[in-house]
């Protein structure tokens, strides 16, 4: 429910301020219409007002702060857990072929991605590369390493 102070710095009803942020929230103007128990056509009506306008902008503003926060700590978890996936892999499988396509996995982000995180003190990559390449190393070693012992008889 809005409060008094609300209602009263904006001019408008709890209607009207619920109405609104329905829509902020991206609510269809059918359903707003049934919530708030009025025509949908007076949805439409509100949406010329410009204290009504007003409190929808100062809502979706709001709504895009917070989004701008949370998304990239959301980017940073995932990728995060992508690559721990990745090396867990292969550090640990015991299919050959599984770590394999692991570390040529991270070889390719690694590539990829290098220059950028030395250039970005907060990056991913900068607190990950060098354990990446310890394990694409030691990957390859025991690769060529295979390769040149004779196959037993």
């Amino acid at each position: 429910m809005a409060l008094v102070k609300d209602v009263q710095e904006s001019g408008l009803t709890e209607v009207q301020l619920r109405a609104a942020s329905m829509l902020a929230m991206g609510c269809a103007t059918v359903e707003i219409a049934r919530e708030c128990e009025v025509d949908r056509s007076t949805i439409w009506h509100w949406r010329k007002n410009p204290a009504f306008k007003a409190q929808l902008d100062t809502l979706l503003a709001e709504a895009k702060d917070r989004t701008d926060e949370i998304i990239p700590h959301d980017i940073t978890q995932i990728k995060e857990l992508v690559l721990g996936t990745l090396l867990d892999v292969a550090r640990n499988s015991k299919m050959d072929a599984a770590r394999v396509s692991a570390a040529k996995t991270l070889g390719d982000y690694v590539e990829k991605y290098e220059e950028r995180a030395k250039h970005a003190d907060n990056d991913l990559m900068a607190d990950r590369s060098g354990e990446i390449k310890a394990i694409l190393e030691h990957i390859r070693g025991e690769k060529t390493g295979a390769e040149a012992k004779p196959s037993p008889p």
